[in-house]
C-alpha cells in the first residue's frame, strides 16, 4: 500500500505497455497536493493498468496522447476496487475506450472523465456518485441507470436536464434504459427520488 503524490510535476512514460501497472494484491493512492500534477504518455499503450488490485485517484491528471486507436487512459480488471474521487482523465485522440472496467468493483465520486468513451463492463458493483463524462457505456451488459448510487442521477450538460427517459427510444437520446449515453453528463444528488407510487 503506496501513495504517488504527483506534486505539481508532470511525469512522462515512454513505456510500452502501461506507464504504471498496479497488480497483485496492490492498492496504490494517486493524488496531486500541488495542482497542475500529471501523468502523461504517448507510447504506452495504457497510462494506468490495474489488475487484480485496488487504485484510489484523489486528484492529478491522467493522460494518454498514443494515437493508437485501442489506448487507454485507465484499464482495470478482474477482482480489485476502483474508487476516483477527483482529477481529471483525458486524451485528446480518438480511442475506442478512455477508461475501460471490467469485473471489478467501481466507486466515482467525482474527476472529469474527457475525450473519450468510459465503459462498465460487467463490473461486480458500480455506484457513481459524482463526474463528469463525454460518453458512458455498460459494453451492453447492463442499463445505464443500474450504474448510479441510491439518490443519483444524469443530468445532460448541453442543458443542465435531467435524463430521466425510460422508453428506449430509436433515436440515441440519452435514456436510463440504454446500455449507453451518447452525450455528455454529470452525475448529481437528484432533487427529488420517487420510490413509490401513491396509493
Amino acid at each position: 500500500t503506496f501513495t504517488i503524490d504527483l506534486n505539481g510535476k508532470i511525469w512522462t512514460s515512454n513505456a510500452s505497455a502501461a506507464a504504471l501497472n498496479i497488480t497483485n494484491g496492490c492498492h496504490v493512492t494517486l493524488m496531486d497536493s500541488a495542482g497542475g500534477g500529471k501523468l502523461t504518455t504517448s507510447t504506452a499503450q495504457n497510462t494506468i493498468y490495474v489488475k487484480r488490485a485496488d487504485l484510489t485517484i484523489k486528484s492529478g491528471i491522467y493522460e494518454n496522447e498514443n494515437s493508437s486507436y485501442m489506448s487507454q487512459v485507465l484499464a482495470a480488471y478482474w477482482s480489485g476496487t476502483i474508487a476516483i474521487e477527483g482529477g481529471t482523465i483525458q486524451t485528446s485522440k480518438s480511442v475506442v475506450y478512455l477508461v475501460y472496467l471490467q469485473s471489478v468493483d467501481v466507486v466515482i465520486s467525482g474527476g472529469t472523465f474527457s475525450g473519450g468513451t468510459t465503459a462498465f463492463d460487467n463490473c461486480d458493483s458500480v455506484a457513481l456518485s459524482g463526474g463528469q463524462y463525454k460518453y458512458i457505456s455498460t459494453a451492453e451488459k447492463s442499463i445505464v441507470a443500474s450504474l448510479l448510487a441510491s439518490g443519483y442521477g444524469y443530468k445532460n450538460v448541453s442543458n443542465s436536464t435531467w435524463v430521466n427517459r425510460l422508453s428506449n427510444p430509436t433515436d440515441y437520446a440519452n435514456d436510463l434504459s440504454h446500455t449507453f449515453l451518447q452525450y455528455a453528463v454529470t452525475v448529481e444528488r437528484m432533487p427529488l427520488e420517487i420510490i413509490n407510487q401513491p396509493t
